[in-house]
Parts: C-alpha cells; structure tokens; sequence
C-alpha cells in the first residue's frame, strides 16, 4: 500500500494545478533532521508519510516515539512540520534468516481514536516550551514508574517487609497518577498547538508476505448509525468500532487468526 500510495501521490501531483495544489496543502510537510553538531537538515516531504517499523507489541504513541530516535550516522533526532492529513505505514514485514523468506509479525500495536501528535514536533520550537518541559517530566516519572515496579516484583512476597511492600505499592499509585495528569497536560497543550488527528481510515491487509487481500475501513458518514463502514472489494457493509480494531490492531505470536497489518489515515 505504501508503494502505491506514493504512486497514486506522484500521478496526482503531476495532474492539473489545482489538483496538485490540493494534493501539496493536504499531504506535504517538512522532516528536520537534528545533526549530531548541533545543525538541523530540513528535507521537504510532497507526501508526509511516516514509516513505523511495527516489532514488538506496542501503543502507536510509543512507536512515533521510538520513531523520532530511530536514526542513524550524523542524525540525531527527526521531527516534523505535519500536515493537516497525516499518512501512518505500520510495518510488520520481516526477513527469517532460519528459512531465508520473508513473513509478517504477529504483532499487536494499539492505537486511538484521537492521536497527539506532540512526539512529533520540532521541541525546541519557542512555542513547544510547555510540551518540552511536560514531555520530559513525564519520561522521568515513567522511568521511575519501571524502577518501582521492577523492584516490586523483584521482592519475596512471604519475606517482604510489609511497611516497606506498602510504601512502594504507595509510591507507585502516585507516580502513575501524576503520569496521568501529565498526560492530560500533554492532551490540553496539544489541542492548543492544533496537533490532534482523528483516525479517518484504516487499511488492512490479511495474509502473508507472498498473497493476501485488502479491506478497508472509514468512519461512517452518518452521524447516528453505525460508527465505521468496512469496505472489501466491492462488498461495502457497517461494523462497530471494536470489529475493526480486532481486524486492524493485529495478532499476537500465540494468536493462530490470520496475519494482518494496518495502515492509517488521520485528520485533524
């Protein structure tokens, strides 16, 4: 999907000038590489898609995170200027060395109705301050959430010292309620900042890496009735939001339904 994407992008751009107006206000953006000398790259994007390398079960959340710190040579960080449609390729596809072919992961990656965008900002933009300071308390506290929590589980329940078994379940509580209120910190601020997107659409792809079918779904037009239309070739019926995050949000290793992976559309 992604490789046609970029081909239906590319005929539609070289169409009539409004067209390709259209096309350029809604998909492009700009990708600032941050050197590791202290000097940003700004690399223009017609089509602002981003890649997700989808390995472990994961949030969408964490996996934009861990996309913005995915680089490698004299890159350091990447951000992004965003544009009012932003295109998301989760990919599952892998090479198995043991039988030398390719196959997808079963893996599970969640994602929300209303997607922040925060992760994805340059953070030393003025107007990020709020953002930069409440992202990096909120690393801290999740740091220190894993830390209790490891050592919570790392103790001897039958011998534990019951004050200080308490003293760290207590701790705990307040560290996850103080990430919570960060996170809707984060939310506020982001709403500010206009980074929120709607999820619109999904694509799915059921099978493997040599055969498989697509089926699409997006969010109903009618305001009362049913919340997504599932779409597969010319078939187009009605679901519930929870029939098509069990098809989109993908299986784990021990589930033995059929692969799948997802790609997802969202608007602001």
């Amino acid at each position: 999907v992604s490789e046609q994407m970029h081909h239906l992008f590319k005929i539609a751009s070289s169409g009539p000038t409004s067209l390709r107006s259209v096309c350029r206000e809604l998909f492009s953006g700009d990708l600032y590489e941050r050197l590791k000398d202290g000097k940003v790259r700004r690399v223009p994007l017609d089509l602002c898609q981003l890649d997700l390398c989808v390995t472990k079960p994961s949030s969408l959340e964490a996996a934009l995170e861990e996309h913005t710190r995915d680089v490698q040579g004299s890159v350091k960080h990447r951000s992004y200027r965003l544009p009012p449609v932003l295109w998301l390729n989760l990919d599952r596809f892998m090479y198995d060395r043991a039988t030398q072919q390719g196959r997808k992961r079963r893996v599970r990656l969640t994602f929300p109705d209303a997607l922040n965008s925060w992760m994805l900002v340059p953070l030393d933009a003025p107007w990020a301050q709020k953002l930069r300071d409440a992202a990096a308390q909120r690393a801290a506290l999740l740091e220190a959430l894993a830390k209790n929590r490891a050592e919570l589980a790392a103790r001897d329940v039958s011998e534990a010292d019951e004050e200080e078994m308490l003293r760290l379940v207590a701790q705990q509580e307040a560290l996850a309620q103080q990430i919570r209120e960060l996170d809707s910190l984060l939310a506020k601020l982001g709403a500010e900042q206009e980074l929120i997107y709607e999820l619109r659409a999904v694509i799915v792809h059921k099978g493997g890496v040599a055969s498989g079918h697509y089926i699409a779904y997006t969010r109903s037009p009618s305001p009362n009735g049913a919340e997504w239309c599932h779409m597969s070739d010319a078939s187009v019926t009605t679901c519930s939001a929870a029939e098509m995050r069990r098809a989109a949000e993908g299986q784990t290793e021990e589930s033995e339904d059929t692969e799948c992976d997802s790609e997802l559309l969202a608007a602001r």
